[in-house]
Formats: structure tokens, sequence, C-alpha cells
């Protein structure tokens, strides 16, 4: 599988929002504690799956740059019971957005978007438990919140 240029998916991100993004390539999972998020990709044309798994903060402050609202805004959607529509919106559209980068070599089609591993379907789940590819990234992002950035497959 060829993997996506940390320089590639900056340009992606920063064209977006709108916003300075940079992506900087590490070798080990990121230590985290926020939330994290998950964006599941169908491969096609061979039917496999990929996920992507995200610092919540970071990628409500992708959703928000899309929507000019500001960085306080954006942790206070984050910090309600639910998730807003326009906000939840734009963290669909930037999921979709970003099937670009999470396969070069074939087309990734988003499907679904999870809070939480616990909501992950069974065999999404598994695949987050030892996968065959793994790139991770730690996130800046002018004027919001950085985070982790991860994308797995199974095979």
């Amino acid at each position: 599988m060829a993997e996506p240029k940390p320089f590639t998916i900056a340009k992606l991100f920063t064209d977006l929002t709108g916003q300075n993004v940079n992506f900087t390539q590490i070798l080990k999972a990121p230590l985290t504690k926020a939330a994290q998020a998950y964006g599941v990709y169908l491969i096609k044309p061979m039917d496999s799956i990929r996920v992507v798994q995200v610092d919540l903060p970071l990628l409500g402050s992708f959703g928000g740059a899309l929507l000019g609202l500001p960085s306080q805004t954006v942790k206070e959607s984050l910090a309600a019971p639910s998730l807003d529509e326009p906000l939840r919106d734009a963290i669909h559209e930037v999921l979709n957005v970003a099937s670009t980068i999470v396969s070069i070599d074939d087309r990734a089609v988003f499907q679904t978007m999870h809070f939480g591993a616990d909501s992950l379907p069974t065999g999404v789940a598994d695949s987050l438990k030892n996968p065959a590819f793994r790139s991770y990234f730690t996130v800046t992002m002018n004027g919001y919140e950085g985070g982790a950035f991860s994308i797995f497959a199974p095979i």
C-alpha cells in the first residue's frame, strides 16, 4: 500500500479549512487522552476496509474551521451532550474529503463515522487490533486544537 505523505495530507486539510495545517509522521502510536472518532472507508475495487482514527478535538477543529467557527465555540460544542447538526455535518464532510488520502492507489469511499471504539462494528474493531498497515501523525492547526491522526488497514 502506498503511504500518504505528510505534505500531501497537510495541503489537503490546509486547502479545505483555510487554516495552516501541519502533519508530522511519527513511528509509534501517539499517546493521547482525547476522545476518539473513527472514519470507516470501503476501498474499491478489492472491497477491503480502512479506518482513520482521529482525536475528536482535532476532528472538531477541522469541522469548525470549515464552518468558520472560533476554536472556543468548537470546544463548547464538543463538550455538549450531543453534537450540533452543522458541526456534525462539517465533520462528515471532512471525513469524506479525507478519502482522497486514505488510499493512494485505490478509491476510498467514506462509509460511517463512529465516536469511540466501542461503537465500531466487530470486523472494523478487529482490524484496529493488529493492522497490516498503520500510519501515525501528529497534527497542528493555526488557531485551533491539534491532535493525533492515524490510518489503519487490515491488509
